[in-house]
């Protein structure tokens, strides 16, 4: 991941995840800390205290799933560690359920309005 990062996007990362994790309490400087974090918030996924090492220089950043771990310990968005900048709607972000639900409701609404369209029709009964 880290390839396809300037030098500038990488140290802007190093700040703000050092930044995240003073806030939350943990020694920004010390691999040991967050790893032991990193295990606690993982359910055992492993990660090597180098790898952790190489995040907090700027070398390496967490790869998608290991990100979304290092926010949850930060409490910060995963998009925004990695980035900087905040998820709007219109993003490929996956919207909030209430939007997801009335989506939903929506489309249903036009299957059955399409479906009555094409469905032949029968002619009045007669009484």
């Amino acid at each position: 991941m880290a390839a396809h990062l300037s030098f500038r996007e990488r140290d802007e990362f190093t700040k703000r995840l050092k930044t995240c994790l003073k806030n939350s309490g943990l020694n920004p400087n010390s691999p040991t800390q967050l790893l032991r974090e990193f295990m606690k918030q993982s359910g055992g996924l492993q990660v090597s205290q180098s790898t952790v090492h190489k995040w907090l220089v700027g070398d390496a950043l967490p790869d998608v799933h290991n990100m979304e771990i290092v926010a949850k310990i930060c409490n910060v968005c995963p998009y925004w560690l990695r980035t900087g900048h905040e998820k709007h709607h219109d993003d490929d972000a996956t919207p909030p359920v209430s939007l997801l639900t009335g989506e939903l409701e929506g489309r249903m609404l036009d299957v059955t309005v399409k479906a009555a369209e094409l469905s032949p029709r029968r002619p009045p009964e007669v009484l």
